[in-house]
């Protein structure tokens, strides 16, 4: 008994080795890239995400966070990921991703509501002891400044300017690559605000971003100024004062109140 080998049968034939292919390539952890090619892909891991917070790389929707994480699947390059959660501001950076497996912890803040502070009222002892606080804070100066991105970046206040100064000279330190530029690194205005700064506190539980008091607002600053950079309001009150307690919380006065900011 013979058979005949239609045009169809090879045309499907091809396309189920072509899809064994590619489902073999993606097992392995290449993708197809433009030309075309094979490239390795690499994980993302994006930390410190609230439930139900949604991930997309280069407008795409990828994934959703788990357990506080989520993980995507990226080619070497530059991609730009944003994370939507109900309640919080938007969160965005450009990530780069070399030739292997990558993490980045997201800056979530929680949107204020009307009339509501996002924090705790203190009363009695705890309120007398954070008021202290606030009234010893001093802004970071070239002298005593806020040491940030490992201790890699001196942070310090100068002309009502936030400045960012690489620490150089230290084999096991490497300034932040937004402080250089070809083999040369230098001081570099990260913030300089229209109204007086009142204060600079380093963002809680992270060295990669402040609160700044400014005007009538408590804003959460990332400290590497190239876009896309976030910038997110995290208090709304009348002439906010900051200071951080030793466990790295953050205490704000305003109106003869005190309060821990909950972020």
């Amino acid at each position: 008994m013979r058979f005949r080998l239609t045009g169809s049968v090879i045309i499907i034939g091809g396309l189920l080795i072509l899809g064994g292919g590619t489902l073999l390539i993606y097992s392995l952890g290449y993708r197809l890239a433009p030309g075309p090619s094979i490239m390795k892909a690499y994980t993302l891991t994006v930390s410190g995400l609230p439930a139900g917070a949604v991930v997309y790389a280069d407008s795409i929707r990828n994934t959703v966070a788990k357990d506080g994480l989520a993980r995507l699947t990226l080619t070497p390059g530059n991609h730009a990921i944003i994370v939507e959660a109900s309640g919080y501001w938007p969160w965005n950076e450009l990530v780069p991703i070399r030739a292997q497996d990558a993490s980045v912890p997201a800056i979530m803040v929680p949107v204020p509501k009307a009339g509501v502070v996002p924090g705790t009222l203190l009363s009695g002892a705890a309120a007398d002891a954070a008021k202290k606080l606030v009234a010893d804070a001093a802004l970071p100066s070239s002298d005593a400044p806020l040491p940030l991105a490992g201790g890699c970046a001196k942070t310090y206040v100068s002309d009502n300017r936030i400045i960012a100064d690489p620490v150089e000279g230290s084999a096991s330190c490497t300034p932040p690559a937004y402080l250089c530029e070809a083999s040369a690194c230098s001081p570099t205005v990260i913030f300089s605000p229209v109204d007086t700064l009142r204060s600079v506190v380093p963002f809680p539980g992270r060295d990669d971003a402040l609160l700044v008091a400014v005007g009538g607002s408590v804003y959460a600053l990332e400290l590497d100024p190239l876009d896309p950079r976030y910038f997110a309001p995290a208090y709304a009150g009348t002439a906010p004062a900051l200071a951080a307690r030793k466990d790295g919380s953050v205490v704000v006065e305003d109106k003869g109140a005190v309060y821990s900011l909950a972020l």
